[in-house]
């Protein structure tokens, strides 16, 4: 992968709406004022209570997509309660 194709240099250049990031990219953006937060799992209840990420998507995106927006967020945060709920499945 090279530096031009890396999810936040597409993010910044406007290639892609919204990626997953993970430490520090996130941390990155917001430093430089790219994007909006629309969750942050460190702060948001009760997902604050475990450790993951931080999902990152354009303004436009998330208006223009409200429902895909929604769908992405709640699978991913199924997931994560799958995994504590039940981890030998998840192993599996």
């Amino acid at each position: 992968m090279t530096e031009d194709n890396k999810p936040t240099e597409l993010f910044i250049n406007g290639k892609i709406d919204a990626f997953l990031g993970t430490p520090p990219q996130p941390q990155e953006l917001r430093a430089r004022k790219i994007g909006h937060t629309i969750l942050n799992n460190a702060v948001d209840h009760p997902w604050s209570q475990y450790f993951c990420c931080m999902i990152s998507a354009t303004a436009d995106y998330v208006n223009k997509y409200p429902v895909a927006t929604k769908r992405v967020l709640r699978s991913i945060l199924k997931a994560a309660d799958l995994c504590v709920s039940d981890p030998g499945r998840v192993a599996r």
